[in-house]
């Protein structure tokens, strides 16, 4: 992992220590081309418009993902971000996320859960009983199982 900045440094060099400027985030393939980076690798010098740390942006309410592993925001300023800045559609993360997604819902078998088991697989996937460590593309699995918990 590096240490990557929600307003980027060139740009906003005041907010260049400020911790409500810093994030956590993967490597994004540093190193290969730019189609095949994501993340802050990616970004580069480029702002964009919420940042996840902050918790009065909702970043997690602002995106959504589907069943294909596509991640996206009605938010259309946000929705390019994602796209074009982040590049978190880049075919390999999403068949990653697709494929995590699958192998959870088919881990679930074919029986009924009970909202109780729901909400442990929740918990568990938001870190509650993980030590706050979270699984690779673990936030696809929160997604679908909020829209399940809503549903019930």
């Amino acid at each position: 992992m590096k240490i990557a900045h929600w307003h980027s440094q060139d740009l906003h060099p005041d907010e260049d220590l400020a911790y409500s400027n810093l994030l956590g985030a993967c490597k994004g393939n540093e190193g290969k081309p730019p189609s095949q980076q994501h993340c802050d690798t990616r970004q580069g010098n480029r702002d964009i418009k919420f940042n996840p740390a902050n918790p009065d942006h909702r970043v997690d309410q602002r995106v959504k993902y589907l069943e294909d592993g596509t991640i996206e925001s009605d938010d259309e300023e946000f929705n390019e971000q994602i796209e074009k800045v982040l590049n978190l559609n880049a075919q390999f993360l999403q068949q990653r996320r697709r494929e995590t997604l699958q192998l959870f819902l088919e881990s679930l078998g074919t029986g009924e859960m009970k909202r109780s088991a729901w909400e442990k697989l929740l918990a568990k996937q938001n870190g509650d009983s993980h030590n706050g460590n979270l699984e690779p593309y673990c936030q696809i699995i929160v997604f679908w199982l909020r829209k399940r918990l809503a549903k019930a």
